[in-house]
């Protein structure tokens, strides 16, 4: 997590690294399981499992170093980053419950166009 963590905050999320850092945990949990003579059906599904928990673990990482640059860049601090998700998922979680989730709203609040403006095709 430490390898993507480093290369979000240098170069930034869309060169974060997840897809090799899950090929080569699953690549090298398979040598150990081989070493240790686990073969079989139930260790090919341990081994992705464990591919799919660095995957995630490495994409939370990537997105929490991004959240917390950003964060310093505009002076703040992870105290109020964290308050700050906190109210808005508070204020969401009563807009869907006060307005119903099928009100046309998006995530970030502005409503939903019914229907979006047709475009014509050029032939």
């Amino acid at each position: 997590m430490t390898v993507s963590s480093r290369i979000v905050g240098l170069i930034g999320n869309s060169n974060n690294p997840i897809s090799g850092m899950t090929i080569a945990t699953v690549m090298s949990t398979c040598l150990i399981f081989l070493a240790v003579g686990w073969g079989g059906k139930a260790y090919e599904a341990m081994a992705l499992v464990v591919g799919g928990m660095v995957c995630i673990a490495a994409a939370n990482a990537g997105a929490t170093s991004q959240d917390l640059k950003t964060g310093y860049l505009v002076g703040s601090t992870p105290k109020y980053q964290q308050a700050g998700v906190i109210y808005r998922r508070h204020r969401l979680c009563h807009r869907d419950r006060f307005y119903g989730k099928d009100a046309g709203y998006t995530e970030f609040g502005a409503r939903r166009e019914r229907h979006p403006p047709r475009h014509r095709q050029h032939v």
